[in-house]
């Protein structure tokens, strides 16, 4: 067998991202593909690393600097209807829009 790949992204103070670049490739090629919404939802399982991957995947494209107009990043955990999840969206674009931020969690 042969050991899993390793790929380190970022500052040195962030762990090592495991055997995932596969999965960041992906979605680095589906949020910057032309055809692309530009909206993209990670589902699955609590703690199989859904949002450490997005994390990584955000910062390899903004090391990069593959994508203009920033991004807002929601984590859904515990949100119990879509009115909850739209309030904190619009939220979150107003934030960014009065402030410029960028890298927005819920």
């Amino acid at each position: 067998m042969h050991d899993a790949p390793t790929l380190q992204i970022g500052s040195l103070d962030q762990p090592i991202f495991v055997a995932r670049q596969k999965d960041m490739f992906k979605l680095i090629q589906r949020i910057l593909s032309p055809n692309s919404s530009r909206l993209l939802t990670l589902l699955g399982l609590p703690g199989i690393g859904k949002s450490s991957l997005m994390r990584q995947t955000i910062a390899h494209i903004n090391e990069r600097s593959l994508l203009q107009g920033g991004y807002i990043i929601i984590n859904n955990r515990g949100l119990k209807n879509c009115e909850e999840f739209l309030r904190i969206f619009i939220s979150k674009l107003k934030a960014k829009e009065n402030k410029g931020a960028f890298d927005l969690f819920a």
